[in-house]
């Protein structure tokens, strides 16, 4: 498994209790563990370009206790997992 899967599956066992201490803003995860939260991804995006971190190391997540689906028009959904 590679470092943005093990991520993505700490996320997912740990969703509930991420989401008690960052409900609804958007985490930065790396070596499962997040290690930046913030309400926008304004600030994600400035602290990714302060410190770079390998191609696929990291994951960027906006931390709600469900996923998501967007629709954009009635033909077309986009999920977030």
């Amino acid at each position: 498994m590679n470092a943005l899967d093990m991520n993505i599956s700490w996320f997912k066992d740990n969703r509930r209790e991420l989401y008690n201490r960052f409900a609804e803003e958007y985490l930065v995860i790396h070596n499962r563990e997040v290690i930046f939260a913030a309400p926008g991804l304004d600030d994600v995006g400035a602290y990714l370009r302060r410190y770079r971190f390998p191609r696929g190391s990291i994951l960027v997540r906006e931390c709600t206790l469900n996923d998501r689906v967007i629709q954009i028009n009635p033909l077309i959904s986009i999920a977030h997992e």
